[in-house]
Formats: structure tokens, sequence, C-alpha cells
């Protein structure tokens, strides 16, 4: 079955399918990444290794947002010029930020006055924003943060003892790692929002757009699972397992 809309079939210089398979394996790195963080206790000897883990979560997390991004762009920019063709769309459309592609796309070519588009709104939105706070990152001071354990240690060192004062750093670091291990599952669950909206998108686009198969254009899914093997590597099955999406690879009874 043939799209009901794209009107140009062959494209050049097409890089959402690679965007989305460099968020799936991203994907999978943090997944990996949050289970060793779960695994560590907030004993003060963990505190340097949770340290790396934790660094490593950020920076898994900035891929995925800044591609994923990348990807809603690329393809939205692909269908819409695929429907309208080239001279037109770069001549009227490509200064559109990606909200208002998606809704150019939404009204004008599939026509859906419909309330089925709100939830990719309201996530394209979401990611929009975390993009956009990574890219444009501004730095703040800190040091109140600090000044303020810091305070809070010594007036409690104040009431105790020497031989309780290193029961005191105990529970500083303990405190440390307990209200990080908060903040990575919070950076964990924002990485996966972002590959959720992919997800989102694609669905929105495959029941607008019976013959466009989104989900294959971009994360090159199939329901099969011989051909899933084929087509796909490991780390992106794998993350089709962690999304949910392993209940639809046929026969695969929860194994790759």
């Amino acid at each position: 079955m043939k799209s009901k809309y794209i009107k140009d079939t062959f494209r050049q210089n097409v890089m959402y399918n690679i965007y989305g398979k460099i968020v799936l394996e991203h994907f999978v790195d943090a997944d990996n990444c949050i289970k060793k963080i779960k695994k560590y206790n907030t004993d003060k000897s963990n505190y340097n290794e949770f340290d790396r883990l934790e660094n490593e979560l950020i920076l898994i997390h900035v891929q995925i947002v800044v591609f994923s991004s990348m990807c809603i762009e690329a393809f939205l920019n692909d269908y819409i010029a695929s429907c309208i063709f080239d001279e037109n769309y770069f001549k009227n459309f490509d200064m559109l930020n990606v909200l208002g592609k998606f809704q150019l796309i939404v009204q004008f070519i599939f026509k859906d006055d419909s309330n089925n588009n709100e939830k990719c709104i309201s996530m394209l939105k979401g990611l929009n924003k975390e993009r956009n706070d990574l890219v444009h990152s501004k730095s703040k001071s800190g040091s109140d943060i600090v000044f303020k354990s810091l305070k809070e240690l010594e007036e409690t060192n104040s009431l105790k003892d020497e031989t309780e004062e290193e029961m005191n750093w105990d529970c500083f670091y303990s405190q440390q790692i307990s209200e990080e291990k908060t903040k990575c599952m919070s950076i964990f669950n924002n990485s996966k929002k972002a590959v959720m909206t992919i997800v989102e998108m694609a669905k929105y686009f495959d029941s607008q757009d019976k013959g466009l198969n989104a989900f294959f254009r971009i994360f090159s899914f199939v329901e099969d699972k011989k051909l899933a093997q084929l087509q796909c590597s490991e780390k992106a099955i794998k993350a089709f397992q962690l999304l949910g999406f392993d209940d639809k690879l046929k026969g695969s009874n929860n194994e790759v």
C-alpha cells in the first residue's frame, strides 16, 4: 500500500532513520546505566562510582534528547517536502519551528480536525523545551547549595563528640547519593519520554496515512521476529523490548 499523501517518493539525504537508530541504541545504554545505579546503596564507599555512572547517564540523556529532536524534525521536513514538493516547501515553510511543521501537516495535509493529535503536540512541546534547555544551557550559582549542606553538617558536628564525626560524614554522603538517585531516575524517565515522543508521532502518522509505515521508516521496525533480526541491530531489538514493542514480534516469546 502506498502513502495517501506523498507525491515525491524518491528522496535523497534522508537522515531521520539514522537518527532513530542512534536514539534506540542510546536508550539501551541509558537502561543499562540506570540499572547499575539502582543497585548501589547509599554507602559512602560507593560515592565515586555512583558519581561516574551519574555523569555517564547525563551524557547519554543529552544524546537521546538531541537526536530525538533531530529525528522528528528531519522526518517532518521530509514528509512535508514529499507531499508538496521541495520548491514549495523550502520557499514557504522551511522556516517554521517543529511544532509549526507538525501543525501544518495536521491541518493542511491530513486535514485532521479531531483531538487525536493533542498527545503528540503536548509531547513535542515537552521535548522541544528539554532540547532547548540542553542546547541553550545557562549555568547558575550553586554555592548556596554547597554552603547550606556544609553548614548543616557543621551544625550537626558541633552537637556531637569526635567519635561520632565519621558517622556524620557517612550520613552526608548517604543523603547526597539518595538525592542523586532520585535525580537519575528523573533523567532516565525524561530520556524515555524523548524516545516515546518519536513513537507517538509515528503512531499518529500511521493512523492518518495508512500506507506510510512511519514505524518502519524511522526505526526499521517490523513485527516478524526473523525479519527484525535481519533488519535491526541487537541493541535496536532490545530497545523494542524495553519500549514494549516485543509483544508485536511474532513468535518472539519475549526472547531475541
